[in-house]
């Protein structure tokens, strides 16, 4: 099997990248699942309210602006400062405070005539999140403020009013399943279709550019091998690497997470990974098929890669995709791998799972390597009954 053993010798020359890619994988993985499951990120803490230093001059000595006052030092921490302009731009410019309200005179009977002729100052670093933060829960304050007076209550009635319903919180419990819940195995699973296609591309294709040089060709023609024989080692060689490298990819899996792989979930989301692996390994193999050289591989690699891993929602959640790209989507193979694993952690339990879904992807996918695989032995037989134009 004389091809056989020249794709693999060609594939050695690729081992250092196919390992980079490999420990870049694993590192973000890691790295990723350490931090979601510590709870540490803004995926897992969108809940949760945050304290920031707020200073407030209170120019109108009134009742109101004590209230206020007093609401944002029981959610922030409050730093008395003088009112001073330099000693206010000094403090707020080495971030000692980072909100300073300064409520002028006369606005709380501005508040209470319904005329609001007299604003609220402000003075906080520009265009920062904390800044928009504060502001939004001082209009919310006034406003429910504004409900009660408008009601015909008493300010200082309204003020307790407000102070009530302002500190009132609503019990948030995070479901099984929903945006926030997070499974490493399932993140794992999903990055893995990129790095598939990506190392798979970067390993093959190049085998396949040389053995479809002009020289080479010919020195296979004049040989006994025929172009049956020759495209039978070509496609056996390239599903045992990928085989090896889905294989080195799943004992990482079983590493990280032992008890999720053994799991009918895991097993699952095993054929998924396995099929696709299969639809990257057809990919490599028409591109390594149609390129006339190796420096175009990389950026081919690339634009495959990365433009599946968001279009199909690898890397973007298929949530917050538009309708228009979810059904172009829906014609690339990584939608449906993406979907089914979706699909296997949406649900508690196994048994919830709608598995004509899981089918249905499984068969698309398989579709998917049919359609690839008879195209790429279409060019190769067109090349080798039309050897001038091929060139």
């Amino acid at each position: 099997m004389p091809v056989f053993k020249c794709y693999f010798q060609i594939v050695k020359k690729s081992l250092p990248s196919i390992l980079l890619y490999t420990v870049i994988f694993v590192t973000i993985t890691m790295l990723l699942t350490n931090t979601l499951e510590s709870g540490d990120s803004p995926m897992t803490n969108t809940l949760k309210a945050v304290e920031k230093p707020v200073t407030i001059i209170n120019r109108d000595n009134s009742r109101l602006g004590t209230a206020l006052k007093e609401y944002l030092g029981r959610i922030h921490t409050n730093v008395d400062l003088p009112d001073e302009k330099e000693r206010l731009q000094d403090e707020l410019f080495y971030r000692n405070t980072e909100y300073i309200l300064i409520i002028p005179k006369g606005f709380e009977s501005g508040v209470l005539n319904g005329t609001r002729e007299v604003s609220l100052e402000n003075i906080k670093v520009p265009d920062s999140s904390s800044g928009t933060y504060i502001d939004m829960q001082i209009d919310q304050y006034l406003r429910c403020l504004g409900i009660h007076l408008k009601a015909g209550l008493p300010l200082e009635k309204s003020i307790q009013n407000a102070d009530a319903d302002m500190l009132e919180k609503a019990d948030v419990e995070v479901l099984p399943g929903s945006a926030n819940s997070f499974n490493g195995f399932q993140y794992f699973y999903q990055f893995l279709a990129y790095i598939l296609i990506a190392i798979l591309i970067s390993a093959m294709s190049p085998v396949l550019v040389v053995l479809n040089r002009r020289e080479i060709v010919s020195r296979i023609e004049c040989s006994s091998l025929t172009l049956r024989q020759k495209n039978s080692q070509l496609i056996f060689a390239s599903i045992l690497f990928s085989l090896i490298c889905w294989m080195v990819f799943v004992g990482i899996s079983w590493i990280l997470y032992p008890g999720e792989l053994m799991s009918l979930r895991g097993l699952y989301t095993l054929l998924n990974s396995f099929i696709f692996m299969m639809v990257a390994c057809s990919i490599a193999f028409i591109v390594g098929i149609l390129s006339k050289n190796t420096l175009s591989l990389n950026i081919i690699s690339n634009t495959l890669g990365l433009g599946m891993s968001f279009l199909c929602g690898i890397f973007v959640p298929v949530e917050v995709m538009s309708s228009s790209v979810l059904a172009f989507s829906k014609f690339l193979p990584a939608f449906w791998y993406v979907r089914i694993n979706n699909a296997l952690y949406e649900k508690e339990s196994i048994e919830a799972i709608e598995k004509g879904v899981l089918w249905e992807g499984y068969l698309i996918q398989l579709g998917f390597i049919l359609a690839i695989i008879a195209v790429a032995l279409m060019i190769s037989r067109y090349r080798k009954m039309h050897p001038a134009k091929a060139a």
